[in-house]
């Protein structure tokens, strides 16, 4: 029986062109042969301001997968006093809760992605993980260690789950998600814990589906950050982090999905290492004039040409560390 290939976003607005190149970048590199259908939650004028149309032009090209649009204001409302905060978009809520918003009909493996990704494979090896046959409700990469999460451990975070994961890269079985009310459980611990949370809806998932979580590569989830971070970290030490070396290394010189985590997106001035991939796809998507963002210069460029050469070299140095420890 295969699998069935579905993935979820979330968006409003003003996350419209990361949304577009992830959501193209996913069907560029999608296998042509098997059907894939991508939820979007959206609100926040979404739909009004015609983004939604702009999304099926670009799956028009893809004619083996299918766009399905849930209406995420009206789960905003019934929650309204919960997830009420100045800081974080009630949007951030629409994977964790979302068997509240999908079809009934939706079942099997469902991978959400951050909308500030690039996919460069097909994630036929997400779509087809064997949770259920392995007794986990999810899969993501992990992230801290406990001793950087003492609000979670005091909030009741199980010992046997082992490292913090990150959901920007998520996978769960949404039949024993919808089986166990996981959103229920999400719901009653935030409401608990609300005022401790720093990572909100993160927090939440790893309490309650922390032991039950299978732990994937850091390619999944690949922080374009490490290359730089790379130079922190002592090459004789099998573990960085929270991820073996080798895994690490890995996923500098070949990722499956990069993340643009942190402030500076590729839409904006920044000199992080994979911002030139990601600005191609802007151009190709006509979201992007010229070389770079708008109201950059040519002091910008030399500025990126310099960091492109360190990158370079750290990239060099990747891999002659790969090579070395190439028996891990």
């Amino acid at each position: 029986m295969m699998s069935a290939r579905q993935v979820f976003f979330n968006s409003d607005a003003r996350g419209f062109t990361l949304l577009a190149v992830a959501l193209y970048s996913l069907l560029k590199n999608a296998a042509a042969d098997r059907p894939l259908t991508v939820y979007i939650a959206c609100g926040l004028g979404f739909r009004e301001q015609g983004l939604d149309k702009r999304l099926l032009q670009i799956a028009a090209g893809f004619p083996f997968a299918r766009l399905v649009f849930l209406d995420f204001d009206p789960l905003v409302r019934r929650h309204a006093d919960l997830f009420r905060s100045d800081k974080w978009s009630p949007l951030l809520w629409a994977f964790p809760l979302c068997t509240e918003l999908l079809p009934d009909d939706v079942h099997s493996n469902l991978v959400y992605l951050d909308i500030d990704m690039l996919i460069r494979r097909d994630l036929e090896e997400l779509y087809s993980l064997p949770l259920k046959e392995e007794g986990f409700i999810a899969a993501a990469v992990n992230e801290s260690r406990r001793e950087t999460r003492p609000h979670l451990v005091a909030s009741g975070w199980p010992e046997e789950a082992g490292y913090g994961f990150s959901n920007a890269t998520m996978v769960i079985d949404v039949d024993a998600y919808r089986r166990e009310n996981i959103p229920a459980q999400i719901i009653a611990w935030y409401e608990a814990h609300k005022d401790t949370s720093l990572a909100v809806d993160q927090d939440a998932e790893n309490v309650i589906l922390g032991a039950r979580t299978k732990r994937l590569p850091i390619k999944w989830n690949y922080p374009d950050g490490w290359l730089e971070r790379l130079m922190k970290c002592p090459p004789w030490r099998r573990e960085w982090r929270v991820h073996p070396r080798r895994e690490v290394l890995e996923a500098i010189l070949d990722p499956c999905i990069i993340h643009y985590v942190g402030g500076r997106k590729p839409t904006r001035r920044t000199h992080r290492p994979e911002r030139k991939i990601h600005r191609k796809l802007q151009r190709e998507l006509g979201l992007m004039k010229g070389r770079l963002p708008e109201g950059q210069g040519w002091r910008d460029e030399l500025e990126g040409a310099v960091f492109d050469a360190y990158h370079a070299v750290l990239r060099l140095y990747a891999r002659a560390l790969l090579f070395l420890f190439r028996n891990d």
